[in-house]
């Protein structure tokens, strides 16, 4: 016996493959699952249910910054998506960077020393705001 695949009779979904004695290819199915003489790419492929083919996938994109990109054949981050990501690494940053001016305001010994952790809690905040401008 050649190799197969196995596949969801509802969604046509690509589930695993199998290569050994039909006997024992028989044990393994489930009632929801038919099979596809052939070994075909669990990721890239579906079995047309209508057809019983095989046909090309496109997965759904991760998130709207995602755009298809057939060559790779995968999804790849669109230029304004790796920007934002770039502004969301760099509002992380600044958040991460509040915390010694908070420590020193709730700690701080004198009023000097309130009001420069306050100074530079605004600053940041104000660093902060400018970048979720750019998104």
């Amino acid at each position: 016996m050649s190799g197969v695949t196995i596949y969801d009779k509802t969604s046509g979904a690509l589930l695993r493959t199998f290569d050994g004695p039909a006997g024992l290819l028989l044990l393994q199915l489930a009632e929801s699952e038919a099979v596809f003489d052939g070994l075909l790419p669990l990721a890239d492929c579906r079995i047309n249910v209508a057809t019983g083919m095989p046909m090309y996938f496109e997965p759904p994109a991760p998130s709207p910054d995602h755009v298809w990109d057939a060559g790779r054949q995968s999804h790849t981050l669109t230029a304004e998506g790796m920007k934002r990501r770039q502004v969301r690494g760099e509002i992380l940053m600044l958040e991460a960077s509040q915390a010694r001016a908070l420590r020193e305001l709730a700690l701080a010994a004198s009023p000097s020393i309130a009001t420069t952790a306050r100074d530079r809690l605004t600053e940041i905040d104000a660093a902060i705001a400018a970048k979720r401008g750019e998104l």
